[in-house]
């Protein structure tokens, strides 16, 4: 594996006005809270991957809705409105398999101030920054850039990666991973290794929220600083978790025992 010393370090001197605080978050999660009602379950909502993301701690993540109810496409219009400068998109139902009768719906969450935070931070030259203030068709407009960018600081060696993997480099800037990690993963790739790399994760991450990154850069300060980001998220969010969680279990029960079932 190729050592990364042309990439300079990222620099994120604007995270801490960018990033909501605990109590911002519970009050978006009460909101989820009321939205849901019983036809989405509030697991999908607290997963430290979606939670980073309303935050503002990485720009876009997924999740899948397994079997979804009638209700679900109305419930992800619903908490789509939820969240300033959050987008929350339906991408569609898909077959789990060719004949398979169970399906999963797949729903994207992209957070336009930490993707406007990201880009301006990607430290490559040329690399185009995303404003918010251009919304969902300016993502699309800014992939294309980005791609665009990225193939050529490939292909003039800037950066030590295939040119024709550059759309899985602009995925893992969107998702907020360190540009150093992305670039070790791509390597990997490229040499069918990716499997031998070690595993990034916030402490307090459920398993939804991490990256790989080359022996030897566990200690490089994009990925540090990264990690640490994430955590404190995730340890700030704790305690508002529970409380929903507990709220949610709470509303289940009432209803059950309403119909009589408990």
């Amino acid at each position: 594996m190729r050592d990364n010393p042309r990439l300079p370090t990222q620099h994120d001197d604007t995270e801490s006005e960018r990033i909501r605080s605990s109590e911002e978050l519970r009050k978006i999660y009460d909101d989820f809270l009321k939205a849901v009602g019983f036809d989405l379950t509030l697991d999908y909502l607290v997963g430290s991957n979606v939670v980073a993301t309303i935050a503002g701690a990485r720009p876009m993540t997924e999740f899948s809705i397994a079997d979804p109810s009638e209700n679900a496409d109305e419930i992800i219009k619903r908490i789509s409105t939820l969240v300033p400068g959050v987008l929350i998109r339906d991408l569609g139902q898909h077959q789990r398999s060719e004949g398979a009768r169970s399906y999963f719906k797949v729903v994207q969450i992209i957070n336009l101030n930490a993707l406007e935070r990201v880009t301006h931070n990607v430290p490559l030259k040329h690399f185009p920054q995303y404003s918010p203030a251009t919304g969902e068709e300016g993502i699309r407009i800014w992939r294309e850039r980005a791609r665009s960018v990225i193939e050529e600081a490939a292909k003039s060696g800037e950066i030590p990666v295939d040119p024709e993997t550059c759309v899985r480099f602009v995925d893992g800037i969107e998702r907020g991973y360190p540009v150093t990690a992305i670039v070790d993963a791509m390597q990997a790739l490229m040499h069918e290794e990716l499997r031998n790399l070690p595993v990034a994760s916030p402490e307090g991450s459920d398993g939804t929220l991490w990256f790989n990154y080359a022996q030897g850069h566990e200690n490089h300060p994009d990925i540090v600083g990264t990690l640490r980001r994430w955590e404190k998220v995730l340890k700030d969010f704790a305690p508002v978790k529970q409380e929903i969680t507990e709220k949610y279990h709470q509303m289940l029960r009432e209803y059950w025992k309403r119909e009589g079932a408990v």
